[in-house]
């Protein structure tokens, strides 16, 4: 069983045992509002500042690549491999940061039991509660300075988010990168009465991570459509992904398209779908009477009141982790390679061994601001055709702009 108090454990470690506001202060720590992780997203101008960022050359590779976390610091209290799987994929600007307590591991019965479900509707509301403790985070790193250098993270999607509770610091913390730059330390960029990071994370390097890096984004947009392949809420019957191909399990209703990035490190992805609700009606509505944010505490509220509804509107925020090429060895020695596996994601049931599991992921993206797109190795090639070739209907129109150096290329995919 997923332990209830793994969010809260989480919060504790980042926010320092809550000196993190204190500590943090606008105009000597930060710009506010400008610099808080969901300004752009609460404004919907998160497509005008990414596309700015992106023509302005805001990128590098300093941290990219994909990683985990051994150790999480903060507040007396630590978190690490024993209790969270952690994977960060981090291309010079896009990123996708996903987090699972230790109970969703594969060969668990909490596993198991999640990765079974034919979706939602095949939990219980005390499986849809455990469902709450994981965490999926994606957008915009804006690396800047040298001695140290400063990251500031912009979110497109996240976990967390509801405008009535905006995340009220910012995600911002300074880089420590080993010479090899096989590991690095993020400290907290706010500071205690004794000048010490408030928090400090140490991340790992995945092997086969240091590139080449590819950035896909879709930037939401709001319609009317019906067959346009956009998504305002998910299916009780489903959620997420690109379907299973059996009946109407994993399809999203089609009336908003959502923010989605997908990100590449050498041979791992990480894929973040926002969920596809209007916050001001349905279901997610009621949750603004609810006493404190993060999606863990608001789907509590609903559970409480038995609002099974509004628990499935907030867990519908999609975040998959796998490899592109994964070699697995079968009874006999032998080998096989399955492309984009999907390893770990908020939803259980698209996971290896889950009853929909996906090996060519294939939802609908715009963006690549992150080079080298000309120098990817020849294995990625047929994947990528793939992906390509699953932009069919019901997906929409989508316009595919690459940026490589100082060139730009559109190509419209009906």
């Amino acid at each position: 069983m997923v332990d209830l108090g793994w969010a809260s454990k989480q919060g504790h470690i980042l926010t320092g045992a809550g000196k993190l506001t204190a500590c943090f202060r606008p105009g000597r720590d930060y710009t506010d509002p400008d610099d808080l992780p969901h300004f752009h997203k609460s404004k919907r101008s998160t497509s005008h500042a990414f596309r700015s960022w992106s023509g302005a050359g805001r990128s590098t590779t300093l941290i990219a690549g994909a990683w985990e976390r051994p150790l999480f610091s903060g507040g007396w209290m630590e978190s690490g491999g024993a209790d969270t799987d952690v994977f960060n994929i981090q291309t010079p600007s896009l990123f996708v940061d996903l987090r699972f307590p230790a109970a969703r591991r594969c060969g668990t019965a909490t596993a198991a039991a999640l990765r079974s479900s034919e979706g939602f509707h095949g939990l219980t509301l005390d499986q849809l509660r455990q469902l709450s403790r994981q965490h999926c985070f994606a957008g915009y790193s804006l690396v800047s300075g040298v001695e140290p250098p400063v990251c500031v993270r912009h979110h497109a999607v996240d976990w967390n988010y509801h405008p009535r509770f905006p995340r009220a610091r910012p995600n911002k913390w300074r880089v420590e990168l080993k010479d090899d730059r096989s590991t690095f330390k993020e400290f907290g960029f706010a500071k205690d009465k004794y000048g010490q990071a408030v928090y400090m994370e140490r991340w790992q390097r995945l092997p086969d991570s240091d590139g080449p890096f590819l950035a896909l984004w879709s930037p939401g947009r709001s319609g009317s459509s019906s067959s346009s392949g956009s998504s305002s809420s998910v299916d009780g019957d489903g959620g997420g992904g690109s379907g299973s191909g059996s009946g109407t399990v994993g399809r999203r209703r089609t009336t908003r398209h959502c923010d989605a990035i997908l990100c590449i490190s050498g041979n791992h992805f990480g894929l973040a779908v926002d969920r596809p609700t209007d916050y001001a009606s349905g279901p997610i509505a009621g949750l603004q009477r609810a006493s404190k944010g993060g999606c863990a505490a608001l789907v509590d509220y609903a559970w409480e009141r038995g609002d099974r509804a509004a628990m499935v509107e907030m867990l519908s925020v999609e975040g998959s982790y796998g490899r592109i090429a994964p070699t697995t060895t079968a009874k006999g020695g032998s080998t096989t390679k399955k492309p984009w596996e999907i390893q770990a994601s908020t939803f259980p049931w698209l996971e290896v061994g889950g009853v929909h599991c996906l090996y060519v992921v294939a939802p609908h993206f715009l963006l690549l601001p992150s080079p080298p797109l000309l120098s990817l190795p020849p294995f990625l090639s047929p994947f990528l055709l793939s992906f390509f070739i699953h932009l069919k209907p019901p997906c929409p129109p989508v316009c595919f702009l690459m940026r490589y150096s100082q060139m730009t290329f559109s190509h419209l995919l009906l």
